[in-house]
């Protein structure tokens, strides 16, 4: 169950990040449910799987330096 909660997790914080809804770190931990901490070591994971997670001071939000999308599939060998 652990590993599900963490990608669902990963996927919540995918959307805020989409959104350019997150704040700074401390506001984006409280939208997420979690600690800075937690934050900063979620984001680093996602950076980790290639996710160009970046801060714009200016807007005070998390946001991606390119669009793209997270994925977890299985897929069939041919």
């Amino acid at each position: 169950m652990e590993t599900f909660e963490k990608i669902q997790k990963i996927k919540q914080l995918h959307q805020l990040i989409k959104l350019r809804a997150t704040g700074n770190a401390k506001e984006f931990s409280k939208r997420a449910g979690m600690s800075v901490s937690t934050l900063k070591r979620e984001l680093n994971s996602m950076r980790l799987l290639g996710c160009p997670v970046k801060f714009c001071r200016y807007s005070g939000s998390y946001y991606y330096e390119y669009e793209g999308n997270i994925e977890l599939k299985f897929k069939k060998k041919c």
